[in-house]
């Protein structure tokens, strides 16, 4: 039986093949019998492309390349299926043909924005009329290689990205396009398109952030950003989103892109502070001063007037050792906010400095520093030293006072009791 049939087959061929040279439409009957015979005789879909070609009838000869590559994926024949392609489509551009291949989709008014006459992309749009969009692709890719501020290429790039469903990446390429020519007029379209449905996206996000609600405010941001990739409102949303899921290195790239955009906007600024200080947070409660004190610095190249992070930074000095620069944080912040929390930090170095100084002997910086503590914190500990520092300088009237208000705020202070019996005992 398969003999048979291979009879008649190669019978059918030897016919075709003499038919070529007088009848190619009779040629291609015979072709057809082959197939009739054996569907997936694949030379026969090659032989019968290369037939259509001949007379110049492009989509059956496509379709049987098509056919064939399905069965079997062969490179030569995938080659000389995209050279058909082509060869259509330049056929189709002869002849002044348009399409809309974004017909049917939210974009497809600028589907009919397409310029096919534009030389560079005479190639890209041969592959477009016969709706093969991945050569398109291709071709339009090697376009903007060799020439990346091609107008025509970055717009008609973008519909392509369209029309895969890639929207975030179709308005990137229109947003290139309006950053270069913002007056062009597919580009108002553009705008005019896509600004309305970019503000509903922003103005619903700030409601839902209001309303505790992130979930959803993330998915419009995320919506709102696909439109409009550098939208500095949406950034900023974005932002916050992820530094309060303590995702502190992406917060930090979508600032930085808003800055870069709009170096003066004051939000931004703060934005940045406040995320950087959350960083430097992070830092000081693994113990790694000297990284906080790097975020901090930071931090305050946009908020330099915050009291906040001038505390902060005052600490990580501190813990650093370094005192002089810590108290210079301190007195800063003193100076934008008088509150108790930059008051007791004063304190606390004040008296630091006071005990190394009365540990040197230096009794008369002792008492300075002791005295600048307690007008910030009046504390008994630090009330008692400067006391003992007043003694030393020959000064015991003074002392006494100080003893007497120590004992005022601590009655059982026996040190302080001690000494105003004695003092007190010893003028009688």
């Amino acid at each position: 039986m398969k003999k048979i049939l291979q009879e008649k087959i190669d019978k059918h061929l030897q016919n075709a093949k003499q038919l070529v040279k007088t009848d190619v439409h009779e040629a291609i009957k015979e072709y057809y019998k082959i197939l009739f015979l054996n569907k997936n005789h694949l030379q026969s879909y090659q032989d019968l492309a290369q037939l259509y070609v001949k007379i110049g009838d492009y989509s059956p000869a496509i379709a049987c390349l098509q056919y064939s590559y399905s069965v079997k994926q062969d490179i030569l024949v995938e080659d000389e299926l995209q050279s058909l392609i082509l060869l259509k489509g330049q056929s189709l551009l002869e002849q002044g043909d348009v399409t809309n291949f974004l017909e049917g989709t939210e974009f497809e008014q600028f589907g009919y924005l397409i310029d096919f006459t534009v030389p560079s992309l005479q190639k890209a749009n041969s592959y477009l009329l016969t709706n093969y969009l991945n050569y398109t692709l291709q071709e339009v890719q090697k376009v903007i290689a060799n020439d990346p501020l091609n107008i025509n290429a970055l717009l008609l790039r973008g519909k392509l990205y369209w029309a895969q469903g890639k929207i975030a990446q179709g308005n990137s390429d229109y947003w290139k396009v309006y950053s270069m020519n913002p007056e062009l007029q597919e580009i108002k379209e553009f705008i005019l398109y896509i600004t309305p449905k970019i503000q509903k996206l922003t103005n619903d996000a700030k409601l839902y952030l209001v309303q505790r609600d992130n979930e959803r405010c993330k998915l419009n941001v995320d919506k709102g950003l696909e439109l409009d990739p550098n939208n500095v409102d949406l950034l900023l949303l974005n932002a916050y989103l992820c530094r309060i899921n303590i995702k502190y290195d992406v917060s930090l790239n979508l600032l930085k892109k808003a800055y870069d955009q709009q170096p003066t906007n004051e939000d931004i600024k703060k934005q940045l502070a406040i995320t950087y200080n959350e960083m430097a947070q992070v830092m000081f409660e693994k113990g790694n001063y000297e990284d906080a004190l790097t975020l901090l610095n930071e931090a305050l190249t946009f908020k330099p007037q915050d009291w906040g992070i001038l505390v902060n930074r005052g600490d990580a000095f501190k813990y650093l050792g370094r005192l002089k620069e810590s108290i210079c944080d301190y007195n800063k912040a003193y100076e934008i906010e008088k509150n108790e929390t930059v008051a007791q930090r004063l304190a606390i170095i004040h008296h630091s400095f006071g005990v190394e100084f009365f540990n040197k002997k230096q009794y008369q910086l002792a008492f300075e520093s002791f005295d600048k503590a307690i007008k910030l914190a009046n504390s008994v500990d630090i009330l008692f030293k400067r006391g003992k520092c007043l003694l030393y300088l020959q000064n015991p009237q003074m002392a006494l006072k100080d003893f007497e208000k120590v004992i005022q705020m601590d009655p059982n202070h026996y040190e302080a009791s001690t000494l105003v019996r004695q003092m007190t005992s010893s003028t009688r």
